[in-house]
């Protein structure tokens, strides 16, 4: 199942120590580009976090922030007591009274450096919360991804059917082009033969032949299709690629073509292309 690089994950994980809060938060990029917002008590804890992240999404700018407070205090009577004389002296110079530095002040601004915790248990009760808001994300992927991939496979169906207006008009190119010389004879007042008319027509037809390009469209909607449907993990950028050989094609088979209607079915295909190329570059 192709992945959306856009997309969102939370999770709350409530545990002996305290209460977690994950939340995930990625938009497109062409490679893997991580943002993480640790408690500066929990920095040693931003290197298991980026494996994580990198075992689950390989492109995109991932955005991830932590936060974390205790539930139960489980510090000793004389830890609580130096956190309450640090905080009293600020108190005093600020110029407020003592008392306003209660027991519900002090556990509001605990954090795990105050905490005599193992960073062994930190890590683990991190991973758990981490699971949950990753799965969430991974969900959200998974569906903004089936939605991309609906989008471009209606438009590529649009693109085959076009296609195949260019092909029945392709081989109408040779008498278009000897009508128009013929007209333009008369205009100039020249004679010309029949036969001439026949040759001149057909070499114009020949230079504006646009089988070749039209070929290689099918070829790249059919590898598109293959892409979007394999069990490659990662296929964004292969996508892209496709979508820009796409686009060179169009505007080549619409510089030789030379023809008003061939011309008018090229411009709907380069549109569905270009459309195509937003919506891939959305996808991991």
């Amino acid at each position: 199942m192709r992945r959306s690089m856009t997309a969102y994950g939370r999770a709350q994980h409530h545990s002996k120590l305290g209460r977690w809060t994950v939340d995930i938060h990625s938009v497109n990029r062409k490679g893997l580009d991580l943002n993480i917002a640790l408690p500066h008590s929990l920095m040693f804890l931003d290197g298991d976090l980026r494996k994580w992240i990198s075992a689950t999404a390989e492109r995109g700018q991932v955005s991830v922030r932590i936060s974390f407070e205790f539930l139960e205090i489980k510090e000793s009577i004389h830890s609580l007591k130096e956190h309450q004389k640090k905080w009293v002296k600020i108190a005093k110079a600020l110029g407020l009274p003592a008392s306003s530095i209660d027991l519900r002040f002090l556990v509001d601004r605990l954090d795990p450096s105050v905490v005599p915790v193992e960073e062994k248990t930190l890590k683990t009760d991190l991973q758990k919360a981490w699971d949950i808001a990753s799965k969430n994300w991974v969900a959200m992927k998974e569906k903004e991804g089936n939605a991309l991939v609906h989008d471009i496979e209606k438009r590529m169906q649009h693109i085959e059917k076009e296609l195949q207006k260019v092909l029945k008009l392709q081989p109408l190119l040779q008498e278009r082009y000897r009508k128009k010389l013929q007209e333009r004879m008369r205009e100039i007042k020249v004679d010309v033969e029949e036969d001439r008319l026949l040759r001149e027509a057909a070499l114009m037809a020949d230079k504006a032949d646009i089988s070749e390009e039209v070929t290689r469209l099918h070829s790249h909607l059919e590898q598109m299709h293959e892409y979007l449907r394999s069990k490659e993990k990662s296929v964004g950028r292969t996508l892209d690629f496709l979508a820009q050989e796409m686009g060179r094609e169009i505007g080549t088979l619409m510089a030789k073509a030379g023809d008003t209607d061939i011309s008018k079915v090229a411009i709907v295909i380069k549109s569905e292309v270009e459309k195509i190329r937003e919506q891939v570059q959305n996808i991991e």
